[in-house]
Protein backbone atom coordinates (compact mmCIF):
# COMPACT_ATOMS: atom_id res chain seq x y z
CA UNK A 1 0.00 0.00 0.00
CA UNK A 2 1.53 3.06 -1.28
CA UNK A 3 -0.86 6.09 -0.36
CA UNK A 4 -0.96 6.72 3.39
CA UNK A 5 -4.33 4.71 4.65
CA UNK A 6 -7.64 6.87 4.88
CA UNK A 7 -9.94 4.79 6.55
CA UNK A 8 -9.26 1.70 8.42
CA UNK A 9 -12.18 -1.01 8.54
CA UNK A 10 -12.57 -3.77 11.70
CA UNK A 11 -14.53 -6.74 11.07
CA UNK A 12 -15.09 -9.58 13.81
CA UNK A 13 -16.31 -12.56 12.67
CA UNK A 14 -17.11 -16.17 14.74
CA UNK A 15 -17.38 -19.06 12.75
CA UNK A 16 -19.44 -18.08 9.82
CA UNK A 17 -17.16 -18.04 6.70
CA UNK A 18 -19.50 -17.81 3.95
CA UNK A 19 -21.27 -14.51 5.45
CA UNK A 20 -17.60 -13.31 6.38
CA UNK A 21 -16.70 -13.98 2.78
CA UNK A 22 -18.74 -11.93 1.23
CA UNK A 23 -18.46 -8.97 3.45
CA UNK A 24 -14.98 -8.98 2.94
CA UNK A 25 -15.52 -9.25 -0.87
CA UNK A 26 -17.88 -6.42 -1.28
CA UNK A 27 -15.60 -4.60 0.95
CA UNK A 28 -12.72 -5.37 -1.55
CA UNK A 29 -14.75 -4.36 -4.65
CA UNK A 30 -16.10 -0.78 -3.43
CA UNK A 31 -13.41 0.46 -1.39
CA UNK A 32 -11.21 2.48 -3.66
CA UNK A 33 -10.07 4.64 -0.73
CA UNK A 34 -6.68 3.03 0.68
CA UNK A 35 -6.90 1.80 4.31
CA UNK A 36 -6.46 -1.22 6.34
CA UNK A 37 -8.64 -3.88 6.88
CA UNK A 38 -8.16 -5.38 10.54
CA UNK A 39 -10.29 -8.95 10.79
CA UNK A 40 -10.94 -9.82 14.36
CA UNK A 41 -11.15 -14.07 14.42
CA UNK A 42 -12.76 -13.98 17.46
CA UNK A 43 -13.21 -17.83 18.60
CA UNK A 44 -14.35 -18.94 15.02
CA UNK A 45 -11.44 -21.47 14.70
CA UNK A 46 -8.89 -22.81 12.33
CA UNK A 47 -11.72 -23.02 9.13
CA UNK A 48 -12.30 -19.20 9.69
CA UNK A 49 -8.50 -18.38 10.04
CA UNK A 50 -7.61 -20.25 7.07
CA UNK A 51 -10.31 -18.70 5.10
CA UNK A 52 -9.29 -15.11 6.45
CA UNK A 53 -5.71 -15.73 5.37
CA UNK A 54 -6.33 -17.09 2.06
CA UNK A 55 -7.91 -13.64 1.08
CA UNK A 56 -6.56 -11.55 -1.42
CA UNK A 57 -7.06 -7.82 -0.61
CA UNK A 58 -6.37 -5.44 -3.90
CA UNK A 59 -2.83 -3.25 -3.27
CA UNK A 60 -4.31 -0.56 -1.65
CA UNK A 61 -5.75 -2.46 1.23
CA UNK A 62 -3.57 -3.60 4.04
CA UNK A 63 -5.21 -7.01 5.66
CA UNK A 64 -4.19 -7.34 9.09
CA UNK A 65 -5.87 -10.59 11.07
CA UNK A 66 -5.94 -10.45 15.10
CA UNK A 67 -6.56 -14.25 15.92
CA UNK A 68 -8.28 -15.27 19.34
CA UNK A 69 -8.94 -18.62 20.57
CA UNK A 70 -12.43 -17.52 22.13
CA UNK A 71 -14.71 -15.39 21.86
CA UNK A 72 -13.70 -12.23 23.99
CA UNK A 73 -17.11 -10.40 23.04
CA UNK A 74 -17.85 -7.86 20.30
CA UNK A 75 -16.89 -4.62 22.88
CA UNK A 76 -13.13 -6.07 23.75
CA UNK A 77 -13.02 -7.17 19.91
CA UNK A 78 -13.39 -3.54 18.48
CA UNK A 79 -11.18 -2.10 21.41
CA UNK A 80 -8.55 -4.15 20.86
CA UNK A 81 -8.57 -3.87 17.02
CA UNK A 82 -9.00 -0.02 17.41
CA UNK A 83 -5.41 -0.16 19.17
CA UNK A 84 -3.97 -1.81 15.69
CA UNK A 85 -5.49 1.51 13.72
CA UNK A 86 -3.23 4.60 12.77
CA UNK A 87 -5.61 5.86 9.57
CA UNK A 88 -7.74 9.91 10.50
CA UNK A 89 -11.12 7.80 10.07
CA UNK A 90 -12.08 4.21 11.73
CA UNK A 91 -14.82 1.82 10.71
CA UNK A 92 -16.55 -0.41 12.64
CA UNK A 93 -18.68 -2.59 10.52
CA UNK A 94 -20.41 -6.09 11.10
CA UNK A 95 -19.55 -8.77 9.46
CA UNK A 96 -22.91 -9.75 8.41
CA UNK A 97 -23.39 -6.45 6.31
CA UNK A 98 -22.77 -5.80 2.15
CA UNK A 99 -21.13 -2.44 1.57
CA UNK A 100 -22.33 -0.84 -1.82
CA UNK A 101 -21.26 1.21 -4.48
CA UNK A 102 -19.85 4.87 -2.87
CA UNK A 103 -20.46 3.86 0.84
CA UNK A 104 -17.33 4.88 2.22
CA UNK A 105 -16.73 7.69 -0.67
CA UNK A 106 -20.08 9.14 0.59
CA UNK A 107 -19.47 8.85 4.32
CA UNK A 108 -16.27 10.55 4.60
CA UNK A 109 -18.18 13.36 2.68
CA UNK A 110 -20.49 13.83 4.87
CA UNK A 111 -17.98 14.07 7.50
CA UNK A 112 -16.04 16.55 5.42
CA UNK A 113 -18.96 18.55 5.11
CA UNK A 114 -19.43 18.87 9.15
CA UNK A 115 -16.38 19.12 11.33
CA UNK A 116 -19.01 18.62 14.35
CA UNK A 117 -19.56 15.09 13.24
CA UNK A 118 -18.10 12.93 15.11
CA UNK A 119 -20.04 9.62 14.80
CA UNK A 120 -21.71 8.64 11.66
CA UNK A 121 -24.17 5.53 10.39
CA UNK A 122 -25.08 4.60 6.65
CA UNK A 123 -28.39 4.15 5.61
CA UNK A 124 -29.62 0.85 6.56
CA UNK A 125 -32.19 -1.45 5.46
CA UNK A 126 -33.01 -2.13 9.09
CA UNK A 127 -33.04 1.72 10.12
CA UNK A 128 -36.39 2.57 8.21
CA UNK A 129 -35.43 2.33 4.95
CA UNK A 130 -36.21 -1.16 3.64
CA UNK A 131 -35.09 -2.76 0.27
CA UNK A 132 -37.88 -3.57 -1.81
CA UNK A 133 -38.18 -6.99 -2.79
CA UNK A 134 -38.21 -6.26 -6.35
CA UNK A 135 -34.97 -4.30 -6.24
CA UNK A 136 -31.07 -5.97 -6.00
CA UNK A 137 -29.27 -4.76 -2.98
CA UNK A 138 -26.87 -3.03 -5.56
CA UNK A 139 -30.30 -1.40 -7.19
CA UNK A 140 -31.82 -0.57 -3.95
CA UNK A 141 -27.97 1.64 -2.70
CA UNK A 142 -27.80 3.44 -6.28
CA UNK A 143 -31.35 4.56 -6.52
CA UNK A 144 -30.65 5.60 -2.85
CA UNK A 145 -27.11 7.13 -3.20
CA UNK A 146 -28.13 9.30 -6.81
CA UNK A 147 -30.89 11.03 -4.61
CA UNK A 148 -29.51 11.63 -1.22
CA UNK A 149 -25.58 12.27 -2.12
CA UNK A 150 -24.01 14.28 0.41
CA UNK A 151 -27.21 14.56 2.71
CA UNK A 152 -27.23 14.19 6.15
CA UNK A 153 -29.37 14.10 9.22
CA UNK A 154 -28.75 14.02 12.71
CA UNK A 155 -29.83 11.23 14.95
CA UNK A 156 -29.97 10.80 18.79
CA UNK A 157 -27.43 7.76 18.51
CA UNK A 158 -25.53 5.90 16.69
CA UNK A 159 -25.56 1.77 15.70
CA UNK A 160 -22.78 -0.58 15.71
CA UNK A 161 -23.80 -2.21 12.20
CA UNK A 162 -21.50 0.00 10.50
CA UNK A 163 -19.72 3.15 12.53
CA UNK A 164 -17.63 5.72 10.90
CA UNK A 165 -15.64 8.13 13.43
CA UNK A 166 -12.77 9.97 13.11
CA UNK A 167 -9.90 9.49 15.29
CA UNK A 168 -10.03 12.67 17.32
CA UNK A 169 -13.64 11.06 18.68
CA UNK A 170 -12.03 8.05 19.37
CA UNK A 171 -9.05 9.87 21.29
CA UNK A 172 -11.93 11.25 23.48
CA UNK A 173 -14.09 8.32 23.80
CA UNK A 174 -11.38 5.81 24.05
CA UNK A 175 -14.15 3.03 22.04
CA UNK A 176 -16.76 1.45 23.74
CA UNK A 177 -16.72 0.91 27.96
CA UNK A 178 -15.39 -2.60 28.96
CA UNK A 179 -17.96 -2.46 31.64
CA UNK A 180 -20.40 -3.93 29.22
CA UNK A 181 -20.38 -7.65 29.32
CA UNK A 182 -19.96 -8.61 25.10
CA UNK A 183 -22.66 -6.75 23.71
CA UNK A 184 -25.93 -4.38 23.48
CA UNK A 185 -25.93 -0.79 24.50
CA UNK A 186 -22.24 -0.51 23.37
CA UNK A 187 -23.12 1.80 20.59
CA UNK A 188 -26.39 4.19 22.57
CA UNK A 189 -22.98 4.16 25.63
CA UNK A 190 -20.66 5.48 22.92
CA UNK A 191 -23.11 8.11 21.44
CA UNK A 192 -23.77 9.66 24.69
CA UNK A 193 -20.20 9.63 25.80
CA UNK A 194 -19.44 11.24 22.21
CA UNK A 195 -21.87 14.21 22.85
CA UNK A 196 -20.63 14.65 26.25
CA UNK A 197 -17.24 15.45 24.89
CA UNK A 198 -18.76 17.77 21.74
CA UNK A 199 -19.47 15.62 19.10
CA UNK A 200 -22.83 15.23 16.95
CA UNK A 201 -24.15 11.94 15.78
CA UNK A 202 -25.60 11.55 12.27
CA UNK A 203 -26.53 9.31 9.10
CA UNK A 204 -25.38 9.50 5.94
CA UNK A 205 -28.51 9.12 3.36
CA UNK A 206 -26.69 8.55 0.59
CA UNK A 207 -24.39 5.24 1.61
CA UNK A 208 -26.23 2.35 2.00
CA UNK A 209 -25.24 -1.02 4.11
CA UNK A 210 -27.25 -4.01 3.83
CA UNK A 211 -27.42 -5.71 7.45
CA UNK A 212 -28.33 -9.29 7.85
CA UNK A 213 -29.20 -8.88 11.29
CA UNK A 214 -28.15 -11.25 13.64
CA UNK A 215 -26.42 -13.73 11.29
CA UNK A 216 -24.10 -14.70 14.04
CA UNK A 217 -26.35 -15.59 16.78
CA UNK A 218 -26.50 -19.09 15.88
CA UNK A 219 -22.82 -19.33 16.76
CA UNK A 220 -22.56 -17.21 20.29
CA UNK A 221 -21.81 -19.15 23.36
CA UNK A 222 -24.07 -17.15 25.64
CA UNK A 223 -27.83 -16.58 25.59
CA UNK A 224 -28.60 -13.04 24.12
CA UNK A 225 -31.48 -12.50 26.31
CA UNK A 226 -29.57 -12.64 29.17
CA UNK A 227 -27.05 -10.49 28.15
CA UNK A 228 -29.58 -7.93 26.89
CA UNK A 229 -31.07 -7.61 30.39
CA UNK A 230 -27.99 -7.47 32.27
CA UNK A 231 -26.71 -4.93 29.83
CA UNK A 232 -30.04 -2.78 29.98
CA UNK A 233 -29.88 -2.69 33.90
CA UNK A 234 -26.29 -1.41 33.59
CA UNK A 235 -26.59 1.38 31.03
CA UNK A 236 -29.89 2.74 33.09
CA UNK A 237 -28.07 2.88 36.22
CA UNK A 238 -25.04 4.57 34.66
CA UNK A 239 -27.51 6.85 31.83
CA UNK A 240 -31.27 6.99 33.28
CA UNK A 241 -33.59 6.65 30.98
CA UNK A 242 -34.81 8.83 27.68
CA UNK A 243 -38.01 10.94 29.01
CA UNK A 244 -40.69 12.15 27.32
CA UNK A 245 -40.74 16.37 26.88
CA UNK A 246 -42.97 18.34 25.77
CA UNK A 247 -41.98 22.09 24.37
CA UNK A 248 -44.56 24.48 23.92
CA UNK A 249 -43.36 27.47 22.60
CA UNK A 250 -45.98 30.96 22.08
CA UNK A 251 -44.65 32.23 19.10
CA UNK A 252 -44.63 35.96 18.43
CA UNK A 253 -45.85 35.77 14.18
CA UNK A 254 -44.40 39.22 14.09
CA UNK A 255 -40.89 38.32 15.14
CA UNK A 256 -40.46 34.46 13.48
CA UNK A 257 -36.65 34.55 13.82
CA UNK A 258 -36.80 35.27 17.20
CA UNK A 259 -38.68 32.23 18.61
CA UNK A 260 -36.23 30.22 16.05
CA UNK A 261 -33.33 30.98 18.21
CA UNK A 262 -35.65 29.54 21.09
CA UNK A 263 -35.62 26.26 19.43
CA UNK A 264 -31.85 26.49 18.51
CA UNK A 265 -30.30 26.92 22.18
CA UNK A 266 -32.78 24.72 23.85
CA UNK A 267 -33.35 22.12 22.09
CA UNK A 268 -30.06 20.58 20.86
CA UNK A 269 -28.78 20.58 24.37
CA UNK A 270 -32.14 18.12 25.16
CA UNK A 271 -31.69 15.95 22.41
CA UNK A 272 -27.84 15.50 22.79
CA UNK A 273 -29.08 13.77 25.69
CA UNK A 274 -31.51 12.01 23.83
CA UNK A 275 -34.78 12.96 25.14
CA UNK A 276 -37.78 12.10 23.39
CA UNK A 277 -38.88 15.64 22.48
CA UNK A 278 -42.14 16.61 21.12
CA UNK A 279 -42.65 20.09 20.05
CA UNK A 280 -45.92 22.28 20.40
CA UNK A 281 -46.47 25.83 18.92
CA UNK A 282 -48.85 27.81 17.59
CA UNK A 283 -47.00 29.05 14.25
CA UNK A 284 -46.68 25.54 11.72
CA UNK A 285 -44.67 27.68 9.31
CA UNK A 286 -41.62 27.86 11.81
CA UNK A 287 -41.46 24.07 12.05
CA UNK A 288 -43.52 21.02 9.93
CA UNK A 289 -42.91 17.59 9.50
CA UNK A 290 -42.46 16.86 5.31
CA UNK A 291 -41.10 13.77 3.70
CA UNK A 292 -39.00 10.75 6.00
CA UNK A 293 -35.80 12.28 4.94
CA UNK A 294 -36.40 16.14 5.49
CA UNK A 295 -35.31 17.59 8.43
CA UNK A 296 -35.98 21.82 8.88
CA UNK A 297 -33.56 22.27 11.40
CA UNK A 298 -30.58 20.04 11.09
CA UNK A 299 -29.05 20.80 14.30
CA UNK A 300 -31.63 18.83 16.70
CA UNK A 301 -32.86 14.93 16.14
CA UNK A 302 -36.67 15.44 18.03
CA UNK A 303 -39.52 14.58 16.61
CA UNK A 304 -42.27 17.45 16.02
CA UNK A 305 -45.54 17.82 16.09
CA UNK A 306 -47.28 21.22 15.09
CA UNK A 307 -50.34 22.66 15.92
CA UNK A 308 -52.25 25.05 13.59
CA UNK A 309 -54.74 26.87 15.28
CA UNK A 310 -55.94 29.89 17.50
CA UNK A 311 -53.87 30.90 20.42
CA UNK A 312 -56.46 29.42 23.06
CA UNK A 313 -57.20 26.08 21.01
CA UNK A 314 -53.63 25.91 20.74
CA UNK A 315 -53.75 25.40 24.73
CA UNK A 316 -56.60 23.26 24.89
CA UNK A 317 -55.37 20.71 22.52
CA UNK A 318 -52.22 20.79 24.31
CA UNK A 319 -53.59 20.32 28.11
CA UNK A 320 -56.12 17.70 27.01
CA UNK A 321 -52.84 15.73 25.56
CA UNK A 322 -50.81 16.44 29.02
CA UNK A 323 -53.89 15.26 30.36
CA UNK A 324 -54.88 11.79 28.97
CA UNK A 325 -52.25 10.20 26.84
CA UNK A 326 -51.50 7.12 27.72
CA UNK A 327 -47.78 7.26 27.06
CA UNK A 328 -47.42 10.64 29.64
CA UNK A 329 -44.62 13.26 29.52
CA UNK A 330 -42.58 13.98 31.95
CA UNK A 331 -41.47 16.92 31.25
CA UNK A 332 -42.99 20.39 29.81
CA UNK A 333 -41.20 23.37 29.09
CA UNK A 334 -42.77 26.72 28.45
CA UNK A 335 -42.44 30.32 27.72
CA UNK A 336 -46.36 30.68 29.28
CA UNK A 337 -46.57 31.29 32.41
CA UNK A 338 -50.27 31.26 31.95
CA UNK A 339 -50.22 27.84 30.59
CA UNK A 340 -47.72 26.67 33.08
CA UNK A 341 -50.09 27.84 36.12
CA UNK A 342 -52.85 26.09 34.49
CA UNK A 343 -50.65 22.95 34.06
CA UNK A 344 -49.81 23.04 38.16
CA UNK A 345 -52.25 20.52 39.09
CA UNK A 346 -50.80 17.65 36.77
CA UNK A 347 -47.74 17.30 38.79
CA UNK A 348 -49.74 15.40 41.25
CA UNK A 349 -52.49 14.31 38.97
CA UNK A 350 -49.65 13.29 36.35
CA UNK A 351 -45.75 13.66 37.56
CA UNK A 352 -45.50 15.97 35.42
CA UNK A 353 -42.64 17.91 35.78
CA UNK A 354 -42.82 22.02 34.74
CA UNK A 355 -39.92 23.87 33.50
CA UNK A 356 -39.87 27.78 32.76
CA UNK A 357 -38.41 29.30 29.82
CA UNK A 358 -37.46 32.73 30.27
CA UNK A 359 -36.63 34.79 27.23
CA UNK A 360 -35.93 38.32 28.98
CA UNK A 361 -35.51 39.87 32.02
CA UNK A 362 -39.14 41.19 32.58
CA UNK A 363 -40.02 37.64 31.86
CA UNK A 364 -37.95 36.66 35.17
CA UNK A 365 -39.80 39.35 36.66
CA UNK A 366 -42.85 38.02 35.76
CA UNK A 367 -42.00 34.06 36.98
CA UNK A 368 -41.08 35.04 40.46
CA UNK A 369 -44.56 37.20 40.82
CA UNK A 370 -46.59 34.82 39.31
CA UNK A 371 -44.76 31.66 40.76
CA UNK A 372 -43.50 30.44 43.95
CA UNK A 373 -40.26 28.57 43.64
CA UNK A 374 -42.13 25.54 44.85
CA UNK A 375 -44.49 25.81 41.82
CA UNK A 376 -42.06 25.13 39.29
CA UNK A 377 -39.51 22.29 39.28
CA UNK A 378 -36.86 24.36 36.70
CA UNK A 379 -35.62 27.36 34.92
CA UNK A 380 -33.85 27.66 31.70
CA UNK A 381 -32.52 31.01 30.66
CA UNK A 382 -32.74 32.13 26.97
CA UNK A 383 -28.77 32.92 26.08
CA UNK A 384 -28.83 36.68 25.76
CA UNK A 385 -30.20 36.35 29.64
CA UNK A 386 -27.76 33.96 30.58
CA UNK A 387 -25.40 36.19 33.11
CA UNK A 388 -28.86 37.70 34.85
CA UNK A 389 -29.21 36.44 38.33
CA UNK A 390 -32.28 35.14 39.92
CA UNK A 391 -33.37 36.12 43.26
CA UNK A 392 -31.92 33.85 45.39
CA UNK A 393 -34.47 31.90 46.40
CA UNK A 394 -34.61 30.87 43.32
CA UNK A 395 -30.85 30.19 42.00
CA UNK A 396 -31.29 26.41 42.81
CA UNK A 397 -33.88 26.25 40.34
CA UNK A 398 -31.90 27.58 37.29
CA UNK A 399 -30.35 24.62 34.95
CA UNK A 400 -28.35 24.77 32.25
CA UNK A 401 -27.75 22.86 29.07
CA UNK A 402 -25.14 20.57 30.70
CA UNK A 403 -27.72 19.88 33.20
CA UNK A 404 -30.40 18.15 30.25
CA UNK A 405 -28.53 14.29 30.81
CA UNK A 406 -28.96 14.61 34.29
CA UNK A 407 -33.18 14.57 33.52
CA UNK A 408 -32.75 10.94 32.47
CA UNK A 409 -32.07 10.25 35.98
CA UNK A 410 -34.56 11.82 37.38
CA UNK A 411 -37.35 9.38 38.70
CA UNK A 412 -41.26 9.37 37.56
Amino acid sequence: MSSPAICDVIILTLDTPDVTERCIASIFKHTPQPGRLIIVNNGGGTNIQMLLESLNPPDHIEKIILSYDHNIGFVRGNNEALKHTRAPYLCLLNSDTLVTHGWLSEMLQCMDQDAQIGLLNPTGNHTGYPKPSSQSVDDWATIRYQRYQGKTKRVTKVSGFCLLMRRDTYVDTQGFDEDIDRAFFEDEDLSLRAKQAGWACAQSLGACIYHQEHASFAKLDFDPQVIFKKNRRWFLNKWGESRRIAVCLRYDKSDPATTHAEFSFLLKPLCDASHQVTIFTNHRPIYRRKKKDSVLFPETESSATSLQCGLVLFYVRLFLMLLVKKKKMHFLVSNSFLFLNICRFLRVARKLRLIALCKTVQDITQLTHAFSPHDVDWVVLAPQIASTPLPSEWQAKQIHASDYLMLRKISD
